[in-house]
């Protein structure tokens, strides 16, 4: 892959971002707002198109239609179609540029120098945001259900709980994969980066300087957490933060203006946000919460609230239709408790929350300062930084009669004390914490106003070191990935050295892919990061697995009618059977059933542990099912 290949990855991106805001434009147009030159206008168009254009990438997966020339196919209808669009966005364009220039002819040393780091973080993460697939979550289900299910008509996955689990914001993957490549993918969750950092620029406008704004977003483009969300996670969270923005914008626009259309502008977004995953319906709430104490209005706080439901329910509608669960597998005890498997939901569930959730007021009260000071066991909270907690004393000095202020605190408020009642997560809450930061920069921004020097002096040092100690471990983490993007290594020498079991799945597929061509059936495997396999497989780990529930296959013979049942034929072993199931796999292999075929030992690394450069040597036993 060669730097020009690489790059080449972001004509196709900021084609659709085209598309998408002169569509936007056109939609706006269309239910009767004025437009506008303000840069937040151009988010707005962008806020509502993405999920309307996820809309029409759901319906091309249902029958299966959604390919390479289906998926630019829409993208030129949706061109056309927002003709007039495209003349409202000539003229924001030329507005948007106008301000641009006048902000750098005005700019201060200070401006210039937090710009200039601004654009090179950018660049940076732009660069890395297009290096091969290594996320872990990604290559077990966020990029690899889209993959299952491009070019197939869609259909639940059960041997892939976490399938279910993917949101709107999963189209979007859909729709890169689509487009080309999954590298158009992690470049629009990259772009999704982006317009959650200009969502930040305009809250953090109505609350501070220019220059203080400037330096919010340059805070969060910065964090470790933003960083690796936005370049190689393969996690699309970073959109919901785009949408939680917008959120706070629409609804103060609503207050403010008393506008009926801006309370549905806000619902729309509030729901495009709970779309994207399960936790995110706390969002809708917290708005309508407030926007009942504020306007005292059932009816304005009601049309919110319905307009979020109606926009950000796909995922749950797609579920009901599929388990008769909308939040499948949570709600299965109650709503279906003959076909709960009890063992992958518990899996589940301890997957989604700390290693060291509780729910004991005194925990609770740790909670904020743990998951930033022992991040580890609080789902890598520690990669946001400390700013928001060492600043969080000076929110004191926020401008608490703001409507914005108080939204954005309100939602924020919520969100945490969701988070901490239930997973207490720390990565769950990156979509609030550009109101967080927005929130603790206004502080120290009143506190500088306020020219009491020491304390001035304290904020201004804790800033620098902040923003040089994230700098450089981004930088030292870039370093891995900036090879393969400026072509110095090529695809698979990087997979083979930063791809979680990818020397795993190229032995897979070197081995049966050749009998899987010739002879129909299926792979059964236990592998976590199952995006490279090019065989056609079933995951069998029950952890993760709704298909094999321990309490059903645990017998050699109830686990043979199992493997018939699902059209397997091969078994890879790596390197043992998970402990569940391993006494009906050693039966069926001492019954002969399962006949060794081919084994190897593989030096791997699996999560995390890339990061810290642990290997270890693992053998792999591939089995074939006699019939």
């Amino acid at each position: 892959m060669t730097f020009v290949v690489s790059l080449s990855v972001f004509i196709p991106v900021l084609l659709v971002l085209a598309v998408a805001l002169a569509l936007g434009f056109r939609i706006l147009e269309l239910l009767g707002f004025a437009p506008e030159e303000t840069f937040e206008w151009g988010l707005f168009a962008a806020g509502i198109s993405f999920p309307v254009i996820g809309f029409f990438v759901f319906g091309l997966s249902v029958p299966g239609w959604l390919g390479m020339r289906s998926a630019w196919g829409l993208m030129s209808v949706l061109a056309i179609v927002s003709w007039p669009g495209w003349f409202l966005l000539r003229n924001w364009l030329a507005s948007m540029l106008k301000g641009i220039s006048r902000c750098c002819e005005n700019a201060s040393f200070v401006n210039r120098v937090a710009l200039t780091l601004l654009a090179l973080v950018i660049v940076l993460e732009a660069f890395v945001s297009v290096a091969p697939l290594t996320g872990s979550d990604a290559m077990h289900y966020h990029f690899t259900a889209p993959a299952l299910e491009l070019g197939h008509p869609l259909h639940p996955i059960f041997w892939l709980t976490h399938s279910f689990l993917t949101g709107q914001a999963h189209l979007l993957i859909s729709l890169g994969m689509a487009l080309g490549s999954e590298r158009i993918s992690l470049a629009l969750i990259f772009l999704g980066g982006l317009l959650t950092a200009a969502a930040l620029f305009v809250i953090a406008r109505q609350l501070m300087t220019y220059q203080w704004a400037v330096l919010a977003v340059l805070v969060f483009l910065i964090s470790p957490m933003v960083f690796w969300q936005i370049t190689t996670s393969g996690s699309p969270d970073v959109w919901m933060g785009f949408y939680v923005g917008l959120t706070i914008v629409a609804a103060g626009r609503a207050i403010q203006d008393a506008s009926m259309k801006f309370f549905l502008l806000a619902g729309f977004f509030a729901g495009a946000a709970a779309g994207i995953k399960y936790t995110g319906w706390i969002v809708p709430f917290a708005i309508c919460v407030y926007l009942l104490f504020a306007t005292r209005s059932w009816k304005l706080t009601l049309a919110c609230g319905i307009t979020s439901f109606i926009a950000g329910a796909l995922t749950q509608v797609r579920n009901l239709v599929w388990t008769g669960d909308p939040f499948f597998p949570f709600l299965m005890p109650r709503l279906s408790p003959a076909n709960v498997n009890a063992f992958a939901l518990q899996a589940l569930v301890t997957d989604t929350r700390a290693g060291n959730f509780s729910t004991n007021w005194l925990h609770l009260l740790k909670f904020p300062f743990n998951v930033v000071l022992d991040g580890d066991r609080y789902g890598l909270g520690q990669y946001f930084g400390p700013l928001v907690l060492a600043f969080s004393p000076l929110l004191i000095f926020a401008r608490w009669k703001s409507h914005t202020v108080r939204l954005t605190a309100t939602v924020c408020a919520l969100v945490f004390a969701s988070n901490a009642l239930t997973t207490q997560m720390g990565r769950f809450l990156l979509p609030v914490y550009i109101l967080a930061l927005a929130l603790v920069v206004s502080g120290v921004a009143d506190l500088f106003a306020r020219k009491w020097k020491l304390a001035s002096s304290a904020c201004a040092v804790t800033l620098i070191l902040f923003l040089t100690f994230a700098g450089l471990s981004d930088i030292v983490y870039a370093r891995d990935f900036l090879p393969v993007v400026i072509g110095s290594e090529n695809r698979a020498e990087f997979l083979e050295r930063m791809g979680p079991d990818y020397k795993l799945a190229t032995f897979i597929n070197d081995t049966l892919g050749p009998e899987t061509q010739h002879n129909a059936g299926n792979v059964i495997v236990f592998l976590r990061h199952l995006y490279y396999l090019k065989v056609p497989y079933v995951y069998g780990d029950p952890g993760s697995s709704w298909t094999f529930d321990p309490s059903k296959c645990n017998k050699p013979d109830q686990l043979l009618l199992l493997l018939n049942n699902i059209n397997v034929r091969w078994v890879v072993r790596s390197p043992d059977y998970p402990p569940p199931l391993a006494e009906a796999f050693d039966g069926l292999e001492s019954q002969n059933k399962l006949v060794r075929i081919a084994s190897m030992d593989l030096e791997t690394f699996t999560g995390n542990s890339r990061i810290y450069r642990q290997k270890r040597t693992t053998k792999v036993v591939i089995l074939e099912l006699q019939k």
